[in-house]
C-alpha cells in the first residue's frame, strides 16, 4: 500500500509540472524545448527511481514481515519448550516426590510388618497356652457336665423311687399303721410286702379287702406309670395260681400286662428285699410291722 501512494504521488507531481509548463506556454512563457524535455526526462527517473526504491522497500518489509513472523514462531517455540520443561520439571518433581513416598511407605510397612510379626509370635504364644488351657477345661467341664448328668438321673431316679414310696405309703397307710403291710425302699426301688391272707379268703378267691387293696395299688401305679414285679416268698402250684389271679385283678383296674410282671420266688428273711444289693441294709428304710413277714406265704410287690 505505501508503495502505491508513492508511486500516485509521483505520478501527481508529474501531471502538475507538466499542466505548470502547458500553462507557461499557454500564457506566453516560453520554455525551450529542451528544458522541457529534459525536465520530463528528469522526472521520469526520479520516478523510476522512486519505483525501484519503493519496490525495495516492499521487499524489505516483506522480510521483516517474514522475519517477525519467524521471530514471533520462535518466541512461541521458546515459550512451548520452556512450558514443556517446566511441565518436565513438575513431572520430575512429582516423581521424584512419589518416590520419597514410596520409600517412606515402603520402610512404615517394614516396620509395621516386623512389629507385627512380633505381635503375632506373642499372641501364636498366648494362643498356645490358650489352647492347652482350652483342651484342659473343656475336659473338666465335660467332666462336670457327665457328673451333674449322673446327679440329674440319680436325682431323677431318687425321685421317681421316693414318688413311688409315697404313693404306696398313701395307698396303704392303714395297713402300714396295723403292720398287716411292710413297705421297704432302697436304692434299686420300693417293696411292698403283704400276706397272701390279706388278699385272699380261704376258699382261694380274692377278698373284698384284698380287692380294695389291688384297686388302690393299681390306681397308685397308674398315676405314676410305675411297673410292678410280683413275687412269693413260697413257689407253690397255688400261689402260682393266686399271683396270676393278681395279676388278672391289677389288669382289670387299668394295668397293661407290660406293667405288671411275674418273676420267681423271692427270699422270706424278714426285711431282705427282692434283688437287694450287697449293701442293702445300710441303705433300707422300713415302714410297717413284721406281721407280714410272719405270715406263711408273702406276696412281695417289687415297684420300679
Amino acid at each position: 500500500m505505501k508503495r502505491r501512494l508513492s508511486q500516485v504521488r509521483i505520478e501527481a507531481a508529474v501531471g502538475m509540472v507538466v499542466a505548470v509548463l502547458a500553462s507557461s506556454g499557454a500564457t506566453g512563457c516560453v520554455v525551450p524545448a529542451t528544458k522541457y524535455d529534459e525536465a520530463v526526462s528528469a522526472i521520469r527517473v526520479e520516478q523510476s527511481a522512486h519505483r525501484r526504491t519503493a519496490n525495495r522497500l516492499y521487499a524489505i518489509e516483506k522480510r521483516l514481515h517474514a522475519a517477525m513472523q519467524a521471530i514471533d514462531a520462535r518466541e512461541r517455540g521458546m515459550r512451548d519448550a520452556k512450558h514443556a520443561v517446566s511441565q518436565k520439571d513438575l513431572a520430575l518433581s512429582d516423581a521424584q516426590l512419589r518416590a520419597e513416598t514410596a520409600r517412606k511407605e515402603r520402610e512404615s510397612t517394614a516396620a509395621l510388618v516386623t512389629q507385627l510379626r512380633g505381635e503375632l509370635e506373642r499372641v501364636g504364644n498366648h494362643l498356645r497356652v490358650f489352647a492347652s488351657d482350652k483342651t484342659r477345661l473343656a475336659e473338666e467341664l465335660k467332666r462336670a457336665q457327665q457328673r451333674i448328668e449322673a446327679l440329674r438321673r440319680s436325682e431323677g431316679k431318687m425321685a421317681s423311687r421316693l414318688g413311688a414310696f409315697k404313693a404306696l405309703a398313701i395307698a396303704f397307710a392303714s395297713d402300714l399303721d396295723a403292720g398287716r403291710a411292710e413297705l421297704n425302699i432302697d436304692r434299686s426301688g420300693s417293696e411292698l410286702r403283704l400276706g397272701m391272707h390279706q388278699i385272699f379268703d380261704k376258699d382261694g378267691s380274692i377278698s373284698t379287702g384284698g380287692r380294695k387293696r389291688l384297686r388302690n395299688l393299681a390306681g397308685a401305679a397308674s398315676a405314676r406309670d410305675l411297673k410292678l414285679e410280683l413275687a412269693v416268698t413260697r413257689a407253690t402250684k397255688a400261689s402260682a395260681e393266686r399271683l396270676q389271679d393278681v395279676r388278672a385283678e391289677l389288669t382289670d383296674h387299668g394295668l397293661s400286662k407290660t406293667a405288671v410282671k411275674l418273676v420267681s420266688p423271692v427270699q422270706s428273711e424278714t426285711h431282705k428285699p427282692a434283688h437287694a444289693p450287697a449293701n442293702a441294709k445300710a441303705a433300707k428304710s422300713v415302714v410297717g410291722g413284721s406281721a407280714a413277714a410272719k405270715a406263711a406265704t408273702v406276696l412281695v410287690i417289687r415297684v420300679h
